[in-house]
């Protein structure tokens, strides 16, 4: 009768691979054992090791019936403490944030009771001195312009420091070539050449007659 089919990783000594599954886990153990940290700290503090060393120099050595009696009446209040200590909740906000928020509070109260903060109409509690100087020229300015009784003009000139002042008046400094003197030639419509234009006539003149139509030259 055939045997059953079992596992190719059954870990048993029998079977290969479940036996290198096995060393495997076994390193894997004794590694994370080796690099782990440890969880009580071992170290000794120096008043703990002179005091050490003064009670080997004084095997007799007893604590004072003082000493005794406080550290008895230490360990029971201790244990008093912890026997009747209840579980309790801290919802009382941070100091520091607590103490922020008041500031801020204090800030708005005051600066609402400002008339000086009305007056200029502030928008927000942060409403500063230049703010307001600015608000109030700007109120200043408008009304001014509501007074006016004349039209409203403006001034579209150029200061005489702008840049574009100075470029202009550099350009009107330098040198320019003269005008072509140079008449123009007439252009062809259709076949045809129109003669220029006749001048202007003076007051009691004789007007000439009409100027002819002359054909292009081809």
């Amino acid at each position: 009768m055939a045997s059953p089919k079992r596992n190719a990783f059954e870990p048993s000594m029998d079977n290969p691979q479940g036996r290198e599954q096995i060393l495997k886990g076994m390193d894997k153990h004794n590694k994370f054992i080796v690099s782990s940290a440890p969880y009580i700290t071992c170290h000794q503090d120096p008043s703990v090791i002179e005091f050490k060393t003064l009670r080997g120099q004084r095997p007799n050595w007893m604590p004072t019936p003082y000493e005794a009696q406080l550290a008895r009446s230490s360990s029971d209040t201790m244990h008093r403490l912890i026997k009747d200590a209840r579980s309790c909740v801290d919802s009382s906000p941070p100091s520091l944030p607590w103490h922020h928020h008041k500031l801020c509070n204090l800030n708005r109260r005051l600066k609402l009771q400002d008339p000086e903060y009305w007056r200029t109409k502030g928008h927000e509690i942060q409403w500063s001195v230049t703010e307001a100087q600015e608000a109030t020229t700007a109120f200043k300015a408008m009304t001014k312009a509501k007074r006016c009784k004349r039209g409203c003009s403006i001034d579209n000139k150029l200061s005489s420091m702008t840049l574009q002042y100075l470029e202009w008046k550099r350009q009107e400094a330098e040198t320019k070539l003269p005008p072509i003197d140079v008449p123009v030639q007439p252009q062809c419509h259709k076949g045809r050449n129109l003669s220029p234009a006749p001048e202007p006539l003076a007051v009691g003149s004789v007007s000439s007659p009409l100027p002819t139509l002359i054909p292009c030259s081809r």
